[in-house]
């Protein structure tokens, strides 16, 4: 049995989703997102990320780390803020003996959407739209999705 934890981190709203997978079937357990003040500086922002994933960890127990790699879009600033995150995230998986699967946001959306025909960029609100059904759950916040 395996016990996922797959953070999609950002510098104001990290989602998460906890799976647990027994042989070929995979269970949606647990899903949501923490939220960083935006009146933090960016030290006090990745801090902050740090000390919640690590509390989700403890509670949680995972056995794998999965984390949405940050990309180079139109804006380098936002990689860079990104990155940030991704590092720490990185840190953590190795200070905890966590297995870490890293991957681009549209890696992400093929595994998760079985998928590779959506060319491009896809909204959070079309994979919202997607996974409701799929995990018969209702998001309340695009995040989580």
């Amino acid at each position: 049995m395996k016990i996922i934890l797959a953070l999609d981190p950002a510098t104001y709203t990290t989602g998460y989703a906890i799976f647990k997978v027994v042989k070929e079937e995979t269970k949606l357990i647990k899903y949501g997102y923490f939220e960083i003040p935006k009146d933090m500086k960016y030290p006090e922002r990745m801090y902050l990320l740090r000390e919640k994933t690590l509390l989700l960890i403890d509670k949680v127990k995972p056995t794998h780390l999965v984390i949405e790699a940050p990309f180079l879009g139109p804006n380098p600033q936002t990689f860079k803020l990104l990155s940030g995150g991704y590092g720490i995230l990185c840190g953590i998986s190795h200070e905890r003996g966590l297995p870490l699967i890293a991957m681009p946001p549209t890696e992400a959306k093929i595994h998760l959407l079985g998928t590779s025909r959506m060319k491009g960029a896809i909204s959070k609100k079309k994979i919202k739209d997607l996974l409701e059904p799929f995990f018969n759950v209702k998001f309340t916040k695009l995040d989580e999705s």
